[in-house]
């Protein structure tokens, strides 16, 4: 199982574990979770103060934006949350969200 852990109070973001949605390598539900992790990745390492992490199993960002981009951050974030909460529901064996 994946288990996805959010605080949005520290733009805050990890994932850990494995979804065992599939065969390695053509498993949809670690390739979702993996594609939003790259994208808030992605966008968070723009920021000076970021600490991103991608591996094989785990991903963390956390982040503190600078003030003209606090919105559009905090939107990013929510919005990944969303799709890791459809997938929650979806697929409630593979996808785990603790929001603090």
């Amino acid at each position: 199982m994946v288990h996805i852990l959010y605080n949005p109070d520290e733009y805050f973001l990890c994932a850990g574990g494995h979804a065992d949605g599939g065969e390695a390598g053509h498993d949809p539900v670690c390739a979702a979770v993996s594609t939003l992790m790259y994208l808030i990745v992605s966008f968070a390492e723009q920021e000076q103060d970021s600490q991103c992490i991608l591996e094989r199993g785990y991903a963390l960002v956390a982040c503190q934006p600078s003030e003209n981009r606090r919105k559009v951050t905090k939107e990013l974030f929510e919005m990944v949350v969303y799709c890791f909460r459809s997938m929650e529901q979806t697929y409630p064996k593979n996808v785990s969200l603790h929001v603090l």
